[in-house]
């Protein structure tokens, strides 16, 4: 996968890690294969220049549509840390 920047909330850019997703992910208590399924989708559909909030919600969706349990403790550590 090429380098894509990413926008923050700060306004700060900065390169997609995909660890970090899949770290936000794991946390959330997604199984491995649901893991899988959301960075898979996020990496077929991210763009240069998208903001983390995009990114979040589209990984958020995705979740919710594979593991409703882990995307309310995703979307929950998204609260927490605003």
């Amino acid at each position: 996968m090429d380098e894509i920047k990413v926008v923050k909330a700060s306004g700060a850019i900065e390169l997609f890690e995909r660890g970090k997703l899949e770290s936000s992910l794991h946390n959330s208590g997604a199984s491995r294969e649901s893991i899988k399924k959301v960075i898979r989708s996020i990496e077929a559909w991210i763009y240069d220049g998208v903001s983390t909030k995009l990114l979040y919600a589209r990984a958020f969706n995705l979740l919710r549509k594979i593991q409703v349990h882990s995307a309310t403790r995703f979307r929950l550590k998204k609260a927490i840390q605003q």
